[in-house]
């Protein structure tokens, strides 16, 4: 129903109450049925008024008075007449003691209508961002590596020497330049850990302070009840220096920089900003009194390379990278501001609970390159679909002493695992490489050589390594150098045994399902279609956990079950099963089983076992 048929239908019970209204005399219901009549027209969202003849308004509801701002009994000259004439979505109605009129206010299905405009504009814009960022990450890590390459060949007399470095530290700034583009596109792989916001802005109030220069007056206001937030710290520090340079070139006279947190509740927050995070918030603000901005220059603040600055002088990209960091932690920004009046950016983030402080990652420190300690003779398979970057990283390890294989794509790196007469102790494989997804590839990799070892490398992190495995795999972003990939690969290599789960099944739609699960959940899976390949996996690998079928051709399950208790006694197992009315899972829990589960199983099933059963440190 359109809202001209409603306003049709609502028109004839208007008049009848119009009439009432006009001349109390010919009211032929009771006051209580005017009363629920009242009652409506008070609560509809539309606003209602009624006037005589001349347009002198008698009775308008609360959204009229709320959008004309009217008051009740003071309408003094407010005339309907005048208020319909300028109103695009009024509706005039006769009545036989004067007027009726229905006004729909639209400006607020006005202002979703032009922020789901900007947001889908900042969607694509920040798209062809990251695009455009990606296929460059993969040429600077052409143009950068070979220069690195070509210096450590080259004498430090050369005088080829100052142009390659020259070279090299141009790309380096351009590769700075490519992660501005990954932040506009919310592209890069954050690094979020749980922080004290008051401590993350006051490790900043030194770098600050020089950036203003004497003219400006900074100030620092800290709730001391703001407590944490989780984002990646650099990302955030990135975010709040682009603010302050933006505020102080608005104040290029002097002015005063003050910069806020605070905590604030879930309805403050929502009544701050509508769009700010659900529920608890804290709040960082960055006000300055500067030359503020007008409507047109607020349209277009966030958009990457749009500037106002001379030319020359500006990327016009500081703040669509800090758009781009806030909302990929989870936040939201808004901006107040008019001309002359300065300007006040408030950045929302979710406030959660302080962690317990995590051990330290153990930092590669940088040295001379090639260094002894980057150097290995394993056997590296890389694959990448673009020629030159695989060569580019061939020649890296070649030059720090690694056997190197390479393929194009997963049908040719599949073929050279099962064909290779030697250990292959790393898979380098690249996350744009056609037909297939890299964690794919890794997993189609594994069942042909299990306990392999995974790096995984993208311009785009998220289409090598998807979010719900995230930090957990092992990466390295475009573009490196051979000197930090020389770096990783050694120290992944070095890395202590990793875990694994076992799935064995004789069915291969079975296993490879229940493979998926696991998988997708994060885990690092093999699988083995029989006892016999099992207990060798067992042997070799030492698997965390081994999910087993019970019922199997050669080796059963239960069988199986027995050896494994025999042999690693450390390792759990899970046994499933569908036959004979699950009468075997009973055996299986005698005979060692962690946890036992019937089939047919569902995804929740199957992950709730084996978080538990991992969890429980003491076995059985």
């Amino acid at each position: 129903m359109n809202l001209f048929s409603i306003r049709t239908k609502l028109a004839g019970g208007l008049a009848q109450l119009a009439g009432r209204i006009g001349g109390g005399s010919a009211r032929q219901r009771s006051a209580a049925d005017a009363a629920e009549y009242a009652l409506a027209l008070e609560n509809v969202a539309d606003a209602v008024a009624i006037a005589d003849d001349e347009g002198t308004i008698r009775f308008s509801n609360a959204a009229f008075d709320r959008a004309f701002a009217s008051r009740r009994g003071e309408r003094g000259g407010s005339n309907l007449l005048d208020v319909t004439e300028t109103h695009e979505n009024a509706a005039l109605f006769p009545t036989p003691s004067g007027l009726i009129a229905i006004i729909r206010d639209t400006s607020e299905a006005r202002r979703l209508e032009a922020q789901l405009r900007q947001a889908q504009k900042m969607e694509a814009v920040g798209r062809l961002a990251g695009g455009v960022a990606h296929d460059f990450n993969n040429l600077l890590t052409i143009i950068n590596g070979y220069a690195e390459l070509a210096l450590i060949a080259t004498d430090a007399s050369s005088p080829a020497f100052a142009p390659l470095r020259e070279i090299r530290k141009a790309g380096e700034q351009a590769a700075e330049l490519t992660q501005r583009l990954l932040a506009v596109g919310r592209s890069q792989l954050l690094q979020p850990r749980v922080v004290e916001i008051n401590t993350l802005v006051s490790d900043l109030i030194d770098m600050v302070r020089p950036l203003l220069g004497d003219s400006i007056q900074f100030v620092c206001s800290l709730d001391s009840d703001a407590g944490c937030v989780r984002l990646d710290p650099g990302q955030f520090r990135q975010a709040l220096l682009n603010l302050v340079v933006n505020a102080r070139d608005a104040m290029p006279h002097g002015g005063v920089l003050l910069i806020e947190t605070a905590r604030v509740s879930a309805g403050c927050a929502a009544e701050a900003d509508r769009d700010a995070p659900a529920g608890e918030c804290v709040v960082i603000s960055v006000t300055d009194d500067g030359i503020g901005m007008d409507e047109e220059t607020k349209a277009h603040l966030f958009e990457p390379f749009f500037t106002t600055k001379e030319p020359g002088t500006g990327t016009g990209l500081g703040l669509s990278t800090t758009f781009g960091i806030v909302k990929q932690s989870g936040g939201h920004i808004q901006v107040d501001s008019a001309v002359g009046d300065g300007a006040s950016f408030r950045l929302y983030f979710p406030r959660c609970e302080r962690e317990e402080p995590a051990a330290a990652e153990p930092r590669i420190e940088e040295s001379a390159f090639p260094g002894e300690e980057m150097r290995g003779d394993e056997t590296i398979l890389v694959v990448a679909g673009d020629a030159r970057v695989r060569g580019l990283v061939l020649s890296s390890l070649k030059l720090v002493g690694y056997s190197a294989l390479e393929a194009q794509g997963h049908a040719e790196a599949e073929s050279i695992c099962a064909q290779h007469d030697g250990a292959i102790h790393l898979l380098l494989v690249d996350g744009t490489i056609p037909g297939i997804a890299g964690h794919e590839l890794a997993r189609s990799v594994r069942r042909i050589r299990p306990g392999i070892r995974v790096l995984y490398t993208s311009s785009y992190p998220e289409d090598a390594i998807p979010r719900r495995i995230g930090m957990d795999a092992d990466y390295i972003t475009k573009p490196f150098s051979p000197h930090c990939l020389a770096q990783k690969v050694r120290e992944v290599l070095d890395q202590t045994s990793r875990h694994f789960i076992l799935v064995v099944d004789d069915e291969a739609p079975v296993r490879d399902l229940l493979a998926d699960m696991l998988d997708r959940a994060g885990y690092d899976v093999l699988s083995a279609s029989n006892g016999e390949e099992a207990l060798k996996l067992v042997q070799e690998l030492a698997p965390a956990l081994v999910v087993m079928d019970l019922v199997m051709p050669g080796k059963e399950g239960l069988e199986t079950i027995a050896e494994i208790r025999r042999t690693a006694p450390m390792t759990k197992i899970i046994a499933i099963s569908g036959a004979f009315s699950g009468r075997f899972l009973d055996v299986a829990a005698h005979l060692g089983a962690n946890a036992t589960l019937a089939k047919p199983l569902t995804a929740d099933v199957l992950l709730s076992a084996v978080q538990d059963v991992l969890a429980n440190e003491t076995g059985r």
